[in-house]
């Protein structure tokens, strides 16, 4: 998932969030718990950026943070969904509460596209063609 070839980078991880208290501080300042599915990929990486790219196609958590400002705006916001990522053209990925799919939001129409199922499938769709 993180190499295209031996001598390649493609995807690079960052470091997980290690502690519970960083979750929790961050969960604190956004004003909403995280799904646990989110709170496992965190525990996991704390982001991941395209080298290639260059952007976080999976946001750290202090970058989900400043985005609130921007999104709250938006109907459902960390009630129903919550942006996690980018696609890199600054249309969010949102991990959707109820049934773990995944979207794109468009920024132009405000309209959710699924892309994937659930995290494990947009590890398997989105991040290994990054």
């Amino acid at each position: 998932m993180t190499d295209s070839g031996p001598s390649e980078e493609r995807l690079r991880r960052s470091p997980p969030a290690t502690t519970d208290d960083e979750l929790v501080k961050f969960e604190s300042a956004l004003g909403t718990l995280l799904p646990d599915e989110l709170v496992r990929l965190y525990k996991a990486a704390n982001g991941y950026y395209s080298v290639h790219g260059q952007w976080w196609v999976i946001s750290p958590l202090d970058q989900m943070a400043d985005a609130e400002s921007w999104l709250r705006p938006f109907d459902g916001y960390l009630d129903d969904w919550i942006a996690f990522g980018d696609d890199g053209t600054g249309d969010p990925y949102c991990f959707h509460r109820v049934d773990q799919s995944i979207t794109l939001l468009s920024m132009i129409d405000r309209s959710h596209e699924r892309v994937a199922i659930g995290l494990p499938d947009f590890s398997t769709i989105v991040l290994s063609r990054v």
